[in-house]
């Protein structure tokens, strides 16, 4: 199996499953005031520590959930809490953002204004810049930070220069950021973490919250868990594991994006030869994280079969976002950038730790197997 969906979940790693596993002899209940509780608790803050350690912020900022899909409701959820009443935010966002929008906006008549998006999937600054100096009410920007479907790096140092500027709260989406590439928490307001993501386990993630955020309305209420704001039993089995995985794979960044970076160019190269559009800024090197690429095959039009017969073949790849994978409809980002290449099949190739030159090259050839011949280039048709 040649495992390209890495954007979608990632192997636990070694560390991770070690931590687990040593936390199945803590198996108190961190809540309880009894010596097996006080012990899980104790074990409970000495990996938010760590944790908190490896993201740069203070253990007071980071609350545990269940993932970032409930980290980003949450982060929602505080900003129409705490009375912002508009929120700017692009149409190209993960639904965890905007499928909770629509719910804000019928329960507590928040306002959505879209924020502009360039042809290459980059937010349009100037528009930002206009929104927020037009707003007359309180205002929260939530930005995706590297873009889930196409690998797109928004410049969030920027977006945080402006919000600051108007005294507009940022949530950022930072799941596909976090240990891939140089992230500073503190230029958001919240930020929303998944574990899974950093080859840790699934079931587990953050919310971080600005220590300067005054009102933490809980989005789970029912008990005094995660200092009152978060109700439910923490998983510490899970936690440890994640505390591990980010030390684990910060540790490697640099190398591995450098790995990922000859990747894309071997990705490239090797699809020189047939029609192929990409997708969002995967020609740049500034602007894009080198381990997801999105692209569009013109002379297959069918997405479902394509994606069944690479999977016959042993390659595990997706279609857009895993979230909405199992209805194969056109993905939400590609219909709005690129309305003309819905009708394409669409490929979101994503590459991590494991991945191999060897097993780029396999895909290449066993995709250009299951493509009609018209989709090869003429110099490769009379080659």
């Amino acid at each position: 199996m040649i495992y390209l969906d890495y954007a979608s979940t990632t192997p636990l790693c070694p560390i991770a499953r070690e931590a687990i596993s040593e936390a199945f002899e803590v198996w108190g209940n961190p809540s309880s005031l009894h010596t097996v509780g006080r012990k899980a608790k104790a074990f409970l803050e000495l990996s938010r520590r760590k944790l908190s350690e490896a993201l740069g912020v203070l253990p007071a900022e980071l609350y545990f959930t269940s993932g970032a899909t409930e980290a980003t409701n949450w982060a929602l959820w505080i900003a129409a809490r705490s009375g912002i009443k508009r929120i700017i935010t692009s149409p190209i966002e993960h639904k965890a953002t905007l499928e909770p929008l629509n719910q804000l906006v019928e329960v507590f008549n928040i306002s959505i204004s879209w924020l502009n998006v360039l042809a290459d999937g980059q937010y349009d600054l100037e528009h930002l810049d206009k929104l927020l100096s037009d707003s007359k009410d309180p205002t929260m920007v939530s930005s995706i930070w590297v873009h889930n479907e196409l690998g797109n790096i928004q410049p969030i140092k920027e977006i945080s220069t402006l919000c600051r500027r108007y005294k507009a709260l940022l949530h950022v989406d930072a799941v596909q950021a976090i240990a891939k590439i140089p992230v500073d928490l503190h230029l958001a307001d919240l930020a929303s973490v998944s574990a899974h993501k950093f080859y840790g386990p699934k079931g587990v993630g953050s919310l971080f919250i600005h220590k300067n955020i005054s009102h933490k309305w809980p989005l789970i209420a029912g008990g005094s868990q995660e200092r009152s704001i978060r109700g439910g039993t923490e998983p510490t089995l899970l936690i440890p594991g994640m505390s591990a995985a980010l030390h684990h794979t910060l540790a490697r960044r640099e190398d591995h994006y450098k790995q990922l970076i000859n990747l894309k160019r071997l990705l490239f190269e090797r699809l020189s030869d047939i029609k192929v559009e990409f997708n969002g800024a995967a020609s740049s090197d500034e602007n894009h994280f080198p381990g997801i690429v999105n692209i569009s095959l013109p002379d297959e039009d069918d997405t479902g079969r394509l994606l069944f017969e690479l999977d016959l073949a042993g390659i595990a790849v997706s279609a857009g976002s895993a979230c909405n994978s199992g209805s194969l409809k056109p993905s939400h980002v590609i219909s709005y950038l690129y309305p003309q290449r819905v009708k394409y099949a669409n490929l979101r190739i994503s590459m991590g730790s494991e991945t191999t030159s060897n097993e780029i090259i396999e895909f290449c050839q066993i995709l250009k197997k299951c493509l009609p011949k018209s989709s090869l280039t003429s110099s490769h048709q009379h080659g």
